[in-house]
């Protein structure tokens, strides 16, 4: 049997009905699997920003310091002057021995002019009044001659000995060495190569074992180690050649440790420079008048 008209124009609507409800359905279905805008207006969220790994600057190569000779002399030396010394005071400590040779200078006549050169341990910043030394003097008598003599000296007591006689253009070695095993007994010697004679002498003293000098010195005049000291004579740059230091048992180039170059200087004029080190010697060059 056939539905009635009015049946089927209710099933008509219900038709219509479910066809709205499946198409808002599904329209609302579409709509929430779209990505939602942005407002308008909105900032977008800024992410953290990433500092930058700072590049550590360069470091400065240190300017040599004075003194030094780049590739040659890597100890080098600083500077300092002094009213009585020139030349090269080394003050590393724990020293057993110091040697070298020069020629004995000729002087100007001036009378009562002096002028030492040697070598030693001591004398200088904490071991002012410290040193055991050996060395030349030439100097001019009360009665015009010139005299050129070797001694040595131990501070204390402050006393020097002469033990020989050298003559201007003699070449002279000289050496102090610690006796192995001992605490206090110095062999000291000047050999005159030009003569062959040898001046040597062993002395008990208790030296600090710092700073190992080689040294042009004016001397005082006095015994207080301080002036008026005797007039300095003019004389030809003295040459100290083969330079060297023993620690321990081992004897080392002077070019190898960190030094002191002096400058003599009295009453603020420059009267002696003593040169670079170069090939373990270096000169000492008497300046003014």
């Amino acid at each position: 049997m056939r539905q009635s008209n009015r049946t089927q124009k209710w099933n008509n609507f219900c038709q219509r009905v479910a066809r709205l409800f499946c198409i808002g359905l599904l329209l609302t279905l579409l709509s929430s699997c779209r990505t939602p805008s942005s407002p308008v207006g909105a900032s977008p969220t800024q992410s953290r920003g990433v500092t930058p790994t700072k590049i550590p600057g360069a470091t400065l190569t240190a300017k040599a310091q004075r003194g030094t000779q780049s590739g040659s002399f890597p100890a080098g030396w600083d500077t300092a002057e002094s009213a009585n010394w020139a030349g090269y005071t080394l003050p590393r400590g724990e020293v057993t021995g110091v040697r070298a040779a020069w020629t004995e200078p000729a002087i100007s006549n001036v009378p009562n002019a002096h002028v030492a050169t040697w070598i030693g341990v001591g004398g200088w910043g904490a071991s002012y009044n410290n040193i055991v030394q050996i060395g030349t003097l030439a100097y001019v008598t009360t009665d015009g001659q010139i005299e050129h003599t070797v001694w040595y000296e131990t501070l204390p007591p402050n006393s020097w000995t002469f033990i020989g006689y050298v003559a201007a253009g003699d070449k002279v070695f000289a050496s102090i060495e610690l006796e192995h095993g001992s605490a206090q007994l110095w062999n000291l010697a000047l050999v005159d190569q030009t003569t062959n004679q040898t001046f040597k002498v062993t002395v008990s003293f208790s030296s600090q074992r710092i700073y190992s000098d080689f040294i042009v010195e004016d001397p005082d005049a006095t015994s207080n180690n301080g002036p008026p000291y005797y007039p300095f004579p003019r004389f030809p740059a003295v040459t100290f050649n083969n330079a060297n230091v023993r620690y321990a048992q081992d004897w080392v180039a002077i070019t190898t440790v960190r030094a002191l170059q002096v400058t003599l200087i009295q009453s603020g004029v420059v009267v002696a420079i003593p040169g670079p080190l170069a090939n373990n010697a270096f000169n000492v060059t008497r300046v003014g008048t």
